[in-house]
């Protein structure tokens, strides 16, 4: 490093190779740890993603399981954008996707009232929320949702109500 031998001080262009090797290295090894960290974090927002999606198809099932009166859709092969139906407190419940993109469980008593728990967002990002009744009984729904890189997640489901009422044509 120091030519000592000489009186000279200073840096031979040998020892600046070996250390711009060893910064290049270095620099390599750091890049591929974000590159890979960054791509892991993209997989668990997809995954969370995913999971909220999950979620969203169990609290629709849950509601829907309880209900006991559905007032729409009627029974037919269409396809309509909102469920509303009496849940097991005869209390008047909807889903239906909001013109912000958001799939929303209102309960009309609780909402009425004034009680934060009488509206919730059960999905954001909502391209399509859509129901069909096959039978008094039954309800097939599915949610298109979208995340913030634009790719759509969709998922499906089918509920059997338990002590459902016909309101019957």
């Amino acid at each position: 490093m120091l030519d000592m031998i000489n009186g000279k001080k200073g840096v031979t262009i040998v020892e600046i190779c070996v250390y711009a090797v060893i910064f290049a290295m270095f620099m390599g090894m750091a890049t591929g740890v974000f590159f890979w960290a960054k791509k892991s974090l993209d997989v668990t927002k997809r995954t969370d993603d995913l999971q909220d999606l999950r979620v969203a198809s169990t609290q629709i099932n849950t509601e829907l399981s309880y209900g006991n009166r559905v007032l729409f859709p009627p029974v037919s092969n269409r396809s309509f954008s909102q469920i509303l139906f009496m849940n097991d407190r005869n209390e008047l419940v909807v889903f239906f996707r909001d013109e912000d993109a958001k799939l929303k469980l209102i309960n009309y008593e609780k909402f009425k009232a004034g009680e934060k728990s009488g509206e919730r967002v059960i999905a954001r990002n909502t391209i399509e929320f859509q129901a069909e009744r096959p039978d008094a009984n039954l309800i097939k729904y599915f949610v298109r949702i979208t995340d913030e890189k634009n790719v759509e997640h969709v998922i499906a489901n089918a509920v059997k109500m338990r002590n459902t009422e016909t309101n019957g044509p």
